[in-house]
């Protein structure tokens, strides 16, 4: 008989709305001594549909996106994660599960054990009842998603994601544009949290390197195609981001994902960055710092970010540890912390003031001494 452990349940909200979030990095970690995150440890992880249609989308039109979704983490080159379509809820070998998903049956998939076998089942809210009366959402919330359940260890075996029908616009033709919500629950589901890059550039403005420091090293500014999509925010409305959004080219999912599932040379065939941010004592290290680094040849795709502290996330203590794999060997990075504006967090964030560029032996935390622009 499997053992079981259900996880403490993550609410990953995918909204359309103005708020910066959190970097990459594990949901969950299973061990912060070890700094080990949960994942699914079987070489396939197989994703059950729902029946029913979402929205104006009919669910063959859905099961085209979730294809879509699955297959985009699935080829990541870097990262040894397979999903597959393995057929719609009816289908499922382990236990009976409804076929449409609707708010009054969908308590017999989420916190329920159904003898899960590395599944994730992929829930279609055709009218949105599910993200409002279920889980008390907005009913702007696109989506959540979430591990459910692991065997007692670090491995995971079941996990969800719900999609909300109710978001999608009418006028988005086969759901192209809201292609990259999918995605994004997607990766919620195996385990990852949310990016911060590109995304605060592009939806709000913020600076892409310390704020006040002008010119930054790099030139060039934030396209579609730069947004990372685990950024927790998506404007999926014809003709905007959620097309790109889609797709995983940015190295911050990249590195993400790769880190909990490395594929064959990873890290060790790349560049890695590594440090520890501290308090101005030179001595207590602050959990919760965005980290950023960013190839100034190629600042928006080969960049990077990072919660200080992100695979221990404040269980022990303090702790400033950051690290970046996956960079270009031979390249000129920038490192710098970069504040969050807002929002929910897998690792507690920590107000950094003032935004400033690492610089070396001049590195010394002390404000009038230290310029955060160098």
């Amino acid at each position: 008989m499997k053992s079981k452990k259900i996880l403490p349940l993550v609410l990953m909200l995918s909204v359309l709305g103005a708020s910066a979030a959190f970097a990459g990095g594990p949901l969950l970690v299973f061990d912060p001594a070890t700094q080990t995150p949960f994942a699914y440890g079987a070489p396939t992880v197989d994703f059950w549909t729902d029946t029913g249609p979402n929205g104006v989308l009919s669910n063959a039109q859905m099961d085209v996106l979730t294809a879509n979704g699955v297959a985009a983490w699935s080829g990541v080159a870097t990262s040894s994660f397979t999903g597959v379509v393995a057929g719609d809820n009816t289908a499922y070998p382990h236990a009976a599960i409804p076929g449409d998903i609707n708010s009054g049956n969908v308590g017999g998939i989420i916190n329920t054990y159904n003898n899960g076998d590395n599944d994730i089942h992929v829930i279609y809210d055709h009218d949105g009842l599910i993200v409002q009366n279920f889980f008390g959402a907005p009913p702007g919330v696109l989506g959540i998603a979430s591990p459910d359940f692991s065997d007692g260890t670090a491995n995971l075996i079941e996990g969800w994601a719900v999609l909300n029908g109710a978001t999608i616009d009418p006028g988005d033709v086969g759901g192209a544009s809201w292609n990259g919500v999918v995605t994004h629950e997607f990766g919620h589901s195996i385990n990852l949290a949310h990016s911060q890059t590109n995304g605060a550039n592009g939806f709000f403005g913020d600076s892409t390197g310390p704020d006040g420091c002008n010119p930054l090293p790099w030139a060039g500014g934030v396209t579609f195609n730069d947004f990372e999509t685990m950024y927790p925010f998506i404007d999926p409305s014809p003709g905007s981001v959620g097309i790109q959004m889609a797709d995983i080219n940015v190295l911050d999912d990249i590195n993400s994902i790769s880190n909990i599932y490395p594929g064959a040379g990873w890290p060790a065939n790349f560049g890695s960055i590594s440090g520890t941010i501290y308090l101005p004592d030179g001595v207590t290290e602050l959990t919760g710092a965005n980290v950023v680094a960013r190839n100034v040849a190629d600042p928006y795709e080969d960049a990077v970010s990072a919660l200080s502290g992100d695979y221990t996330q404040g269980a022990l203590g303090p702790d400033g540890r950051y690290n970046f794999n996956g960079l270009t060997p031979g390249a000129c990075y920038v490192v710098f912390v970069n504040g969050i504006v807002n929002g929910g967090f897998s690792t507690s964030p920590a107000t950094v003031s003032p935004e400033e560029f690492y610089n070396g032996a001049n590195e010394n935390g002390q404000v009038g001494s230290d310029d955060p622009c160098e």
